[in-house]
């Protein structure tokens, strides 16, 4: 199998389990009591929407980011199965903010139900405990490389992340006769609503929703919102066919072809930033957009390379005559002519005098897999703990502009003086050191000694604790 076989085949197996998962949730909120009028709204809400149905495939890690929010719905809808702890606990291995609704998760199950979740604490210390122990030993750093780059405060930008998420998709709408049925059973003095775990699902989504605005959201439409969408619609779970079991025929009968109506509705939703529906993108030519700093998949999944996606392995023909191809259309600015064996502008390209690879800086990673033997300067840092760290603000999210010169001038200093510790210093002593360097040397020697660390885990645990503050360039 190859790497696209996987990914597709994960992201089916994924939403199988997702879909038998949302449908137990919601026999675990309505009990026997509605038995064969059970409509699942959440799950026809969810399974038709492009928003949540177009990660699952996505290559990221999105389609266990969607199975998360619905371990954390079962756990909570049924505590006392011991493998929904287990789910629970393997999710802070899925992305770093996940440690927040399992931290609350925690909580709630000591404080409230008087329930030790040794499950979950178990299954974390295992997983996530034991890569956190890793990554001290190896990377000297508690975090992701990736996290120092993006942890920064762009609310504003986050409001509209969110205002993107939601509005295409109905949301507000849904949300809104959830409540009225809600209230509605409450008047009438329903029992067995389980008022308190919905709320506490929603607290949940809304710590993850809360920490993704403040950093400004991602690039890409709703994928750091999804877990949060995903299980504020689980909590959402049964309300419709308890309402139903105490209103009239006529209701019933209704319930449903509007239903029905409703996925249709939802399906037929697209993003802003596509000109046409993802249905018929590819065949009518449809275009994809930036909307205020956010972009949809679609660009991605229909390249001009005549296939999907574009590229398989680094080593394969069709690889390289992508890369070629979209250097000829002066993609990002680039224009011919190229080297001979990376197929990248020559103009890109150092030689490393230490052991003769070239050494080039480049934001497509494509170029990259092209050169796996060759040392990369990431023009947007994602790769770079040493320009990760530089206090430049996001143009958009995880996209720094005042970021590219940067890579540039390193591109150079790697060149002349190589990949490891002292190389700041001597270019700084050989006055051949761009200004931002030479200003900001003590941080960027001890970012040093973190990059280039000796595996010795004392060490690297007081490297991890001591955090090296952002420098101004």
């Amino acid at each position: 199998l190859d790497y696209w076989w996987i990914v597709r085949l994960t992201g089916l197996a994924s939403f199988v389990v997702f879909w038998r998962a949302a449908c137990a949730l919601n026999r675990a909120w309505i009990g026997d009591r509605a038995g064969a009028r059970s409509v699942d709204l959440p799950v026809l809400f969810l399974s038709c929407q492009y928003g949540v149905l177009a990660y699952f495939t996505s290559g990221l890690e999105t389609p266990f980011v969607i199975l998360a929010a619905a371990a954390f719905a079962l756990a909570v809808a049924r505590p006392a199965e011991r493998w929904c702890g287990v789910a629970v606990g393997l999710t802070p291995l899925v992305r770093h903010e996940f440690l927040l609704p399992f931290a609350a998760y925690c909580l709630w199950s000591i404080l409230a139900r008087r329930r030790r979740p040794t499950a979950a604490l178990l299954t974390c210390a295992a997983t996530s405990g034991a890569y956190l122990v890793f990554r001290v030993w190896y990377f000297a750093d508690l975090v992701p490389n990736t996290f120092h780059l993006k942890d920064e405060t762009s609310v504003g930008q986050g409001l509209y992340y969110l205002y993107d998420a939601l509005m295409p998709y109905w949301y507000v709408p849904y949300f809104l006769a959830v409540v009225v049925w809600y209230g509605a059973l409450r008047s009438s003095g329903a029992q067995g609503l389980r008022g308190g775990d919905r709320l506490l699902l929603l607290l949940l989504a809304g710590l993850v929703a809360a920490y993704v605005t403040r950093i400004g959201g991602d690039a890409r439409h709703m994928r750091y919102l999804l877990f949060s969408c995903v299980l504020a619609v689980l909590a959402t779970g049964g309300v419709l066919e308890l309402w139903l079991e105490r209103a009239g025929d006529v209701a019933r009968r209704a319930a449903a072809p509007l239903a029905l109506a409703l996925a249709v509705g939802v399906g037929a939703a697209y993003p802003h930033q596509l000109t046409l529906h993802p249905a018929l993108h590819g065949a009518l030519g449809g275009r994809s957009r930036m909307v205020h700093g956010v972009t949809d998949s679609a660009g991605f999944r229909h390249a001009t390379a005549r296939t999907t996606p574009p590229w398989y392995a680094w080593s394969t023909p069709l690889s390289v005559a992508e890369a070629r191809e979209r250097h000829a259309r002066g993609v990002a600015g680039i224009e011919p002519p190229y080297h001979p064996r990376l197929g990248i502008p020559n103009w890109r390209v150092r030689r490393d005098a230490r052991d003769g690879h070239g050494v080039f800086a480049d934001g497509w990673c494509q170029n990259s897999y092209l050169r796996p033997a060759s040392p990369v300067v990431h023009k947007w840092a994602l790769t770079d703990a040493f320009l990760a760290h530089a206090n430049c603000p996001s143009d958009r999210p995880g996209h720094k502009e005042a970021v590219t010169p940067m890579a540039e001038e390193l591109l150079d200093l790697r060149a002349r003086y190589g990949f490891g510790p002292g190389a700041f210093r001597r270019a700084v002593e050989d006055e051949r050191a761009p200004a931002w360097v030479a200003r900001n040397l003590e941080t960027l020697e001890r970012l040093e000694e973190r990059v280039y660390n000796r595996r010795d885990f004392a060490t690297n645990l007081a490297l991890s604790l001591d955090r090296p503050p952002r420098y101004d360039p």
